[in-house]
């Protein structure tokens, strides 16, 4: 069967469908005055019988059509892809780009990796001294991520834990120093 003459089936069948549905509500209607009716009931219980069969039926042209359509494309896409020729790649003519002395000023847009062990976008604020660096989150995502903010958390934190995130710190400058954690963009 044609694409064009599946399409006036399914037309055909939605418009039929309409109908039924429509007849089953003046159905409905005639029943609520007379609910006893035999015939009525009978009647309506054939008529919703034949609407679910034509949603079935409706929805078996469709999904076959759309099944067929998809395959369609498919097949066009494999004879696409057959004529694409696969090339190996040749891992000599790979060289890693060597790392450059980046060179950082205030305002300068970075990458940077916080206490949590994340990359954060980040823009450099000030200079501390030589090897580190003052760094503002370009987009905060929590309270404590505000630059010049400490919350009222932040200030109960045990000795403990307050040297783990010095020493992390430490490790992050250091890193920073050596331009391995910061990426210039």
């Amino acid at each position: 069967m044609g694409s064009e003459e599946e399409r006036v089936l399914e037309n055909q069948l939605e418009i039929q469908l309409q109908e039924q549905k429509d007849l089953l509500s003046a159905l409905g209607d005639a029943l609520a005055v007379d609910p006893s009716n035999l015939e009525l009931l009978s009647v309506q219980e054939e008529l919703v019988q034949a609407i679910k069969d034509a949603e079935d039926g409706l929805l078996h042209l469709k999904r076959a059509r759309l099944l067929r359509e998809v395959d369609a494309g498919l097949h066009d896409s494999n004879s696409t892809a057959q004529n694409v020729k696969v090339e190996p790649l040749d891992q000599t003519d790979f060289k890693p780009e060597p790392l450059e002395e980046q060179s950082y000023s205030v305002g300068s847009k970075c990458r940077f990796r916080y206490i949590d062990g994340l990359w954060y976008n980040g823009e450099v604020v000030r200079f501390e001294d030589s090897d580190t660096a003052k760094i503002s989150f370009l987009t905060p995502t929590a309270e404590k991520m505000l630059e010049g903010e400490a919350t009222t958390e932040e200030a109960k934190k045990s000795n403990h834990v307050m040297r783990k995130l010095d020493k992390r710190q430490q490790t992050r400058k250091h890193v920073l120093k050596n331009n391995l954690a910061v990426d210039i963009y």
